[in-house]
């Protein structure tokens, strides 16, 4: 099954943050399975409250999901996500590149990954318990949100950040959306399983 049977997509040209946007749409009471794209995010977050540097070229969205899974066993998605956007890398780089895919890329627990040992991607993982008032009971929301710079990377911070153009592998927005999605979601199946 395409990943695209499962969720809805939300385009924005500008928006403060796909994860508050997930939040706003939660407490609205939309309900099912949404991915939220926006081209700019104006306040982008990462982990611990940190401003995610996000500007048009880079790739940010939030999937939205309500879950029945033990909530002691969240973090762990944050890993599924990871892989998804590894495994992506991975199916992007071409013959010559996938010799030295190994030491490129990295998966830096528990919401970075790594492109020669800088910083290219940043997961956010939250949950948002809701009051379903037709149904009388409260839902779990999942929010994971992905930052990943395809082209261009913030400077002048306390790390070391690159993206996809600056270490020379460049690949359709659209192509490298997709391909992170439809990883996620047969990654997600394999972990619920």
């Amino acid at each position: 099954m395409s990943w695209l049977n499962k969720y809805s997509i939300i385009f924005f040209d500008v928006l403060d943050s796909t994860d508050l946007e997930a939040k706003r749409m939660i407490k609205r009471g939309v309900r099912g399975n949404h991915v939220i794209v926006s081209a700019v995010q104006t306040r982008g977050k990462g982990r611990n409250g940190n401003f995610w540097h996000s500007p048009d070229g880079n790739l940010y969205f939030s999937i939205v999901f309500d879950h029945k899974n033990n909530l002691s066993n969240l973090s762990q998605l944050s890993l599924v996500t990871s892989l998804s956007c590894h495994e992506a890398m991975q199916y992007f780089l071409n013959d010559k590149e996938l010799s030295l895919f190994p030491k490129l890329f990295k998966i830096k627990w528990p919401n970075d990954l790594l492109l020669n040992d800088k910083k290219f991607c940043g997961i956010l993982l939250q949950t948002l318990p809701c009051m379903d008032v037709h149904e009388d009971k409260i839902i779990n929301y999942l929010i994971i949100g992905v930052g990943m710079n395809l082209t261009n990377s913030p400077k002048n911070i306390n790390y070391l950040t690159t993206s996809l153009k600056e270490e020379g592998i460049e690949h359709k927005y659209n192509d490298v959306f997709n391909k992170i999605m439809e990883r996620f979601n047969e990654n997600y199946k394999l972990w619920q399983a």
